[in-house]
């Protein structure tokens, strides 16, 4: 199992490069705030917008934010419609922060570069806080197939097709493979004798 998840993260991490170079941008993409934020700022200042797109949407921790331009070093919010963007909380975020394009943010959320650390008088304890993102974005994200250079060609959306077939299919596997896999526990642990 686990060297077709690695088979389908390479072909999904191949995608998201395919789909940068077709935008002319894009694609994978990070830079960090060099000044804070509050919940209703409309100017990003970052350390560099290079690979970003002229236009889109960057992920901030929780929050998404729509932006309609960029310059070297910043991205240009909408006062309206773009802080707290696609039913996110606007909230506040410090210099440093990490400013995530999309595709970044998905390829993230599923491989788990974001670990909260909490300290504890034993030390730091990390734990992953992105399970609801990785279920309810990251997935459906993958499952969907849904890259630009997918979506310019007629013949180009039966690759498409097929990519959400073979996808369907994985998915199906890793639900009865970790079904089986939670029936022997459970079955361990109540059948004991």
């Amino acid at each position: 199992m686990m060297k077709a998840t690695v088979t389908f993260l390479l072909i999904y991490f191949i995608n998201v490069i395919l789909g940068g170079v077709m935008e002319a941008g894009g694609g994978m993409a990070t830079t960090r705030l060099t000044t804070g934020m509050t919940a209703i700022d409309t100017t990003m200042n970052v350390a560099s917008t290079a690979g970003f797109l002229g236009s889109d949407y960057v992920v901030i921790g929780g929050e998404k934010i729509r932006y309609t331009s960029k310059s070297s070093s910043s991205f240009t919010v909408p006062a309206t419609n773009g802080r707290g963007y696609d039913d996110t909380d606007a909230t506040p975020h410090v210099a440093g922060s990490n400013v995530y394009s999309e595709a970044t943010n998905v390829l993230n959320g599923i491989v788990g570069f974001n670990i909260a650390s909490t300290g504890a008088t034993v030390g730091t304890i990390n734990i992953a806080t992105l399970l609801w993102h990785f279920l309810f974005t990251s997935i459906p994200k993958l499952l969907t197939w849904n890259f630009p250079h997918l979506m310019i060609n007629p013949w180009l959306q039966y690759i498409r097709y097929v990519g959400v077939l073979i996808t369907a299919g994985y998915a199906v596997y890793v639900v009865f493979y970790l079904s089986s896999a939670l029936g022997g526990l459970l079955q361990s642990i109540f059948l004991r004798r």
